[in-house]
């Protein structure tokens, strides 16, 4: 689920010889993003149809299988940009498709998502849950802008055509965290206060304040310079231990398992990385900084 898997050509082959040989649409890398779009479609119709469900818990399963569909999209999103890479099948067009794609399914489908599960007219408009409802669709647009602008920007970045651009090799960072991961965290949250709404009936009241600053949140670290890992750099063939192997997979199992809990608690765990990263590495430059400073002070004085 990331953009640098986006079905754009490699970063040191020859730029386009003609406008029909950019435009070309290879069946199999496309056919993912299709799937992408499919995905990100269904998700805003299941949110439009929770909302006219009689019981709270039919609106309810509608709002989870609205989540698994985003998760969908994300791991037809994984599969595109690779997809056309091993079969030699990278396109502009497939590069435009991917970009429309994504701003359904994890610009539009997210915003949707989060905006439907919190209208509540039966809010109290001066409560802190009714006064955020209120502000649903402006975080929902500026969610959605942040997105826009975040895939229009590595169109830009990633364009062949750009002179540069085709001497760039692909970068082990996100500028920001990317759209898909931006859609999961969002989607991850919805996914977790929902399941565990029958079981405190006053959480509803919660989910403005809870969503909104999430999504707020997310849509600042889209457009920020603060980078995040892209894990392309993973190499699968690695050798591991039989131990480390068993651990590896009985993690995977505990993971999906209690999904409802541990896809929150990893992209949580992304974030604050990312976050903590930055940090570290602004104040160890601050102090690279001072020391230079010191030591080129203690010089002059010396001489």
């Amino acid at each position: 689920m990331s953009e640098e898997d986006r079905n754009v050509p490699a970063a040191k082959e020859p730029k386009y010889k003609c406008v029909q040989d950019a435009a070309r649409i290879y069946l199999l890398p496309n056919f993912f993003t299709a799937g992408n779009m499919f995905c990100g479609f269904m998700s805003l119709c299941q949110c439009i149809e929770a909302k006219y469900s009689e019981t709270v818990a039919a609106a309810n399963e509608k709002y989870m299988l609205a989540v698994y569909l985003i998760f969908g999209a994300c791991i037809f999103d994984l599969f595109d940009g690779r997809m056309a890479r091993m079969f030699k099948k990278e396109s502009m067009f497939g590069a435009e498709f991917d970009s429309i794609a994504d701003t359904v399914s994890f610009g539009v489908a997210p915003a949707f998502l989060v905006y439907f599960l919190i209208l509540d007219p039966s809010r109290s408009a001066d409560s802190l849950a009714g006064i955020l409802t209120n502000a649903g669709p402006f975080v929902g647009f500026i969610y959605l802008l942040c997105a826009g602008i975040r895939l229009a920007k590595f169109n830009v970045l990633t364009n062949p055509l750009i002179p540069g651009n085709e001497k760039k090799s692909p970068a082990s960072d996100f500028m920001g965290i990317s759209s898909p991961i931006a859609a999961a965290i969002t989607a991850s949250f919805v996914l977790l206060l929902t399941h565990n709404s029958d079981e405190a009936k006053d959480l509803k009241e919660w989910l403005p304040v809870i969503l909104l600053p999430t999504m707020v949140l997310v849509s600042i670290l889209m457009v920020t310079n603060i980078p995040y890992p892209t894990f392309k750099h993973i190499d699968w063939n690695t050798k591991a231990k039989a131990q480390a192997f068993v651990l590896i997979i009985l993690f995977a199992i505990f993971a999906l398992a209690f999904h409802v809990y541990a896809i929150p608690a990893a992209l949580l765990a992304y974030v604050v990385f990312g976050l903590v990263r930055a940090l570290r590495r602004k104040i160890s430059g601050r102090k690279s900084a001072a020391g230079t400073s010191d030591d080129d002070g203690a010089v002059e004085d010396t001489f």
